[in-house]
C-alpha cells in the first residue's frame, strides 16, 4: 500500500521543500506569454525577474552561473531551468505585489525514492525512471520593487 506523500520524508514533499528553499536563496542572493528561450533573459538570480514583472506584468529567464548548476545537479539534467514569472495581484503597500513564478527543468531523471512513489502508470511512462520528464514546479511570493519582501503580511 502507497504511503501519503505528506508521511514521506525526504519524497516529492521534501523535494519540493527544498526547491522552494533553494529558488529563495537565489532571490536573497514586458515579454508574451508563450516565450520561447530566445526570449529568455539569463539570470543569476530570480531577482530581476521579480522586479521586471512587478514593472511589465511578467518576465522571462533562464537561470544561469552556480545556481543553475545547483539545481541541475539536484534534478540529473544538463538542460537550463526557465523560470516564469506573473503578477497575480497588487497589495496594500505601494510597489508590492503578489507573484506567481513557475519553473520549468526539463529532460530530469527521478532518482530511486521517487521512483518508489511513482503510481505503476508513472513507473510505464518512465520505464522506471530510465526515460527523462520535464517537470514544473510553481509557487507564490510577495515582492516590492525595490528588491525586498513587503514589510507587512499582505503587503
Amino acid at each position: 500500500m502507497r504511503q501519503p506523500i505528506e508521511s514521506v520524508k525526504g519524497g516529492p514533499v521534501g523535494l519540493l521543500r527544498r526547491v522552494v528553499i533553494a529558488l529563495q536563496a537565489i532571490v536573497v542572493a514586458g515579454i508574451p506569454g508563450n516565450a520561447s528561450a530566445l526570449d529568455r533573459v539569463d539570470v543569476s538570480s530570480v531577482r530581476p525577474l521579480f522586479i521586471a514583472a512587478i514593472e511589465n506584468g511578467e518576465s522571462h529567464g533562464i537561470l544561469t552561473g552556480e545556481n543553475a548548476q545547483f539545481m541541475a545537479n539536484m534534478f540529473k539534467t544538463r538542460e537550463p531551468m526557465e523560470v516564469d514569472v506573473k503578477v497575480v495581484r497588487d497589495l496594500k503597500e505601494s510597489g508590492c505585489k503578489r507573484l506567481e513564478v513557475t519553473t520549468t527543468q526539463r529532460g530530469v531523471y527521478p532518482d530511486e525514492r521517487a521512483i518508489k512513489l511513482m503510481s505503476e502508470e508513472e513507473r510505464r511512462t518512465t520505464r522506471n525512471g530510465t526515460v527523462a520528464q520535464d517537470i514544473k514546479f510553481a509557487y507564490q511570493i510577495s515582492y516590492c520593487r525595490g528588491g525586498r519582501f513587503p514589510k507587512t503580511t499582505g503587503g
